[in-house]
């Protein structure tokens, strides 16, 4: 399957993934022990990576044998003068470390009721499941085990499954999850682009009352329309609004003085 860099690539090219494998390699948390569920999560994490399909098998054994200590370590060791695949080294590690009675309790656990958490993507999720499956023996079929996947698929990315005729293979489960990605994205976006007005009027909130605009002035007329503007006679607004540049008449100006008085 991975025996050696797949594809015709440039040494640029195969430069780069090697350094993107190493990358994800020192993502897998260190295995300093045995403990059977330490040693199956660094089994799924390594398979995950090894599924990219980006370098050869002899390469990513080196890079995991760093990433692991004691008798881990040195059956990796012994497989990295040989041709041997991840498969048998996966294998081997898990017949060590994984007996009959743990395997078939992880199987449970980690494949058949293995579901889908709210924050977990839907390809690391699915990654995850296939992973364990390989690991831990799944005798059912690939469409046996998609159903499975897809039924375990968290309520909320549930919403989004629209498909015509349900995924019977892995790689239909993967297209699936794009298309499932793609539709969340835009979404994201979408609720993006409408909360900028909440977003400022929270803020506006936060720094205190906002200014009143001088627009209001022009309110005064509807609420005023009873009163009579002693400059210009007319009714609706009062003198300091009059809108008039008629001077006030000097009858007037005696009577706003008696008023005042």
């Amino acid at each position: 399957m991975n025996g050696g860099i797949p594809g015709q690539v440039s040494y640029v090219q195969a430069k780069m993934r090697g350094r993107v494998v190493g990358d994800l390699v020192r993502n897998i948390p260190m295995l300093s022990g045995t403990d059977p569920e330490s040693v199956l999560h660094f089994l799924i994490r390594a398979q995950e990576v090894y599924d990219l399909n980006l370098v050869g098998d002899l390469e990513f054994l080196a890079l995991l044998v760093g990433r692991t200590s004691g008798r881990v370590t040195q059956i990796l060791g012994l497989h990295l003068g040989t041709p041997s695949k991840w498969g048998v080294v996966s294998s081997e590690l898990s017949s060590t470390f994984l007996p009959p009675r743990i395997r078939e309790e992880f199987l449970s656990k980690y494949v058949l009721r293995r579901f889908q958490s709210p924050t977990e993507e839907l390809t690391e999720f699915i990654m995850s499941v296939v992973a364990a499956a390989r690991i831990l023996s799944y005798h059912g079929s690939e469409s046996d085990l998609v159903q499975r996947i897809v039924q375990n698929i968290h309520p909320r990315v549930r919403s989004y499954l629209v498909f015509g005729s349900k995924p019977s293979t892995i790689s239909e489960l993967h297209a699936l999850a794009s298309h499932v990605a793609e539709a969340r994205a835009i979404d994201a976006q979408r609720q993006g682009d409408e909360n900028p007005a909440f977003a400022g009027a929270s803020r506006s909130a936060a720094r205190g009352p906002c200014q009143v605009s001088m627009a209001i002035d022009q309110t005064r007329p509807v609420r005023n329309r009873g009163v009579v503007c002693w400059k210009c006679s007319a009714r609706g607004h009062l003198k300091r609004d009059c809108p008039s540049s008629v001077p006030l008449p000097l009858s007037n100006q005696g009577n706003e003085q008696g008023a005042r008085q």
